[in-house]
C-alpha cells in the first residue's frame, strides 16, 4: 500500500462554528489528521473532526463492547490504518476472552500494530485472503498469534526506500534516509524478542462488500447497512470492521457500539465530507495552473481533482436519493488518527526523547449516516 516516500503538505478544514459552539462540556470535538495511504491518493493530510466522549464516562446506548477497546498510537503518516484497526480487533478479543488480564496501555493485552503490518507482508500468512478489504483477519488464522506492543512497538526510526519499492532500515547519514512512522514497514520480526500472545480462531461475516472492490467508493452501501451493523453488534456482540472514504482517502476503523439517541450534530462528518469534496478540486485546479511546478506534479493534481469531482457527484446523488441527514444516531468507533495532547504520551523511539507523540482517542463518535453514505466494506469479526 505504501510504495513511495512523500512529503506531507497539510490541507486543513476548520470545525464548523455552528458545531464547535454546540458541543457540550462533556463531549468535545476531536481532530484527526488523515494522511494518504499512497502518494497516488494525494500528497497532503486532511483535517476532519469527530465527537469524542469523555474517557471513563458511562456511555449511553449499546456500549458494553467498548470496555474491551484499547487506544492506538497515532499512526501519523504510516499508511497502516488497515492493520491498526485489525490490531484493535485482536486486542478486543484478547481482552474479551481474558477479562482478568490488565488492559493497561503497553501491558499484556496491548498488541503490536507493527507486528500486524509485518505479518501481513508474508505470503505464507495470506492463505484465505481473497480480498484484503474483507478477509485480512485470515492472516491471523494462519499465524495463530500476535505480539505485545512492549516487545515489538509501533515505532519511528530511520528508513529508506529500496529499488523494488519496499522499505529497509537505514542510518541517519545514509543517502535517502528518512525518519518517521513509515519505519513500521521495515520487518525486524526475525530478530525481535517477541512476547507472543495466542489468538483464537476467527470467523467473519461480510455485511457488505463493494462489488467493484473499491475502497474509495461512496453512496454504494445498502440503505439498511447502518441498521444491520447495529443489529449484528447487539446480537453477536462482536466488533465490526469498516472501510470507508475519509475525505478522499480510504480508511479502516472498528465499530464497537451505538446510541440511537446520539446527537449527530446535523451529520457533521458527512457534511464536512461533502463540503471538502466540493471545494478541494477547485483548490487543486488552481494550484495546477502554476506553470512553475513540475509537469508531473501538475498532472497529478489534475488527476486528483477529477477523482474528487467524481466522488463529489456520487455523494451528492446518494445524499439526494437517501433523503439527506437522518438525524439522531451515532456509532462508537475505535480509530488511530485522532492523536491529541490530551491523551497519554506515546514514545515512538525510546532512544530519541524528541520522538514522542500521543495516543489516539480511545473512542470517537460518528453518525449513522457516515456508514450509510461513505462505507464501502463492512465485516463482523467473531469467535464461536
Amino acid at each position: 500500500m505504501k510504495n513511495k516516500v512523500f512529503i506531507a503538505i497539510f490541507f486543513a478544514l476548520a470545525a464548523p462554528a455552528s458545531l464547535a459552539n454546540d458541543v457540550s462540556s462533556d463531549w468535545n470535538f476531536a481532530e484527526a489528521l488523515k494522511h494518504p495511504n499512497d502518494p497516488s491518493e494525494g500528497l497532503g493530510a486532511v483535517k476532519s473532526f469527530a465527537i469524542s466522549p469523555p474517557e471513563g464516562a458511562k456511555l449511553p446506548g449499546f456500549s458494553e463492547l467498548t470496555d474491551y477497546i484499547l487506544a492506538a498510537p497515532d499512526q501519523e503518516d504510516a499508511g497502516t490504518c488497515l492493520y491498526m484497526s485489525l490490531t484493535g480487533i485482536l486486542e478486543w478479543w484478547t481482552a474479551r476472552l481474558n477479562p482478568s488480564m490488565s488492559r493497561a496501555l503497553n501491558g499484556a493485552v496491548d498488541l503490536s500494530e507493527r507486528f500486524t503490518v509485518n505479518a501481513a507482508s508474508r505470503p505464507a500468512h495470506r492463505t484465505g485472503v481473497r480480498n484484503w478489504r474483507t478477509d485480512s483477519i485470515e492472516i491471523f488464522n494462519s499465524l495463530g498469534h500476535a505480539a505485545t506492543n512492549r516487545s515489538y512497538p509501533f515505532a519511528k526510526g530511520y528508513f529508506r526506500q529500496s529499488s523494488n519499492g519496499s522499505y529497509v532500515g537505514a542510518v541517519p547519514s545514509e543517502p535517502g534516509a528518512l525518519f518517521g512512522t513509515l519505519f513500521n514497514w521495515v520487518n525486524h520480526v526475525s530478530t525481535a524478542n517477541l512476547e507472543r500472545v495466542p489468538l483464537p480462531r476467527f470467523k467473519r461475516e461480510v455485511l457488505f462488500e463493494d462489488p467493484r472492490g473499491d475502497a474509495w467508493n461512496v453512496g454504494v452501501a445498502p440503505p439498511d447497512l447502518a441498521a444491520l451493523v447495529r443489529l449484528k453488534l447487539e446480537t453477536r456482540k462482536a466488533p465490526v470492521h469498516v472501510i470507508y472514504n475519509h475525505y478522499g482517502y480510504w480508511h479502516a476503523v472498528v465499530v464497537v457500539g451505538f446510541d440511537d439517541e446520539g446527537d449527530s450534530k446535523n451529520c457533521s462528518f458527512v457534511e464536512g465530507f461533502r463540503k471538502y469534496m466540493k471545494e478541494r478540486p477547485l483548490e487543486l485546479r488552481e494550484k495546477a495552473a502554476d506553470e512553475t511546478l513540475p509537469a508531473p506534479r501538475r498532472q497529478q493534481m489534475l488527476a486528483q481533482a477529477r477523482a474528487q469531482e467524481n466522488t463529489s457527484r456520487r455523494i451528492e446523488a446518494a445524499w439526494a436519493n437517501g433523503g439527506g441527514c437522518s438525524g439522531k444516531g451515532t456509532f462508537y468507533v475505535r480509530d488511530s488518527i485522532y492523536g491529541s495532547d490530551e491523551e497519554p504520551v506515546y514514545d515512538y523511539a525510546s532512544s530519541l526523547p524528541a520522538a514522542r507523540g500521543h495516543y489516539s482517542k480511545r473512542l470517537v463518535s460518528l453518525e449513522y449516516d457516515w456508514i450509510k453514505y461513505l462505507a464501502n466494506h463492512a465485516v463482523q469479526i467473531y469467535v464461536e
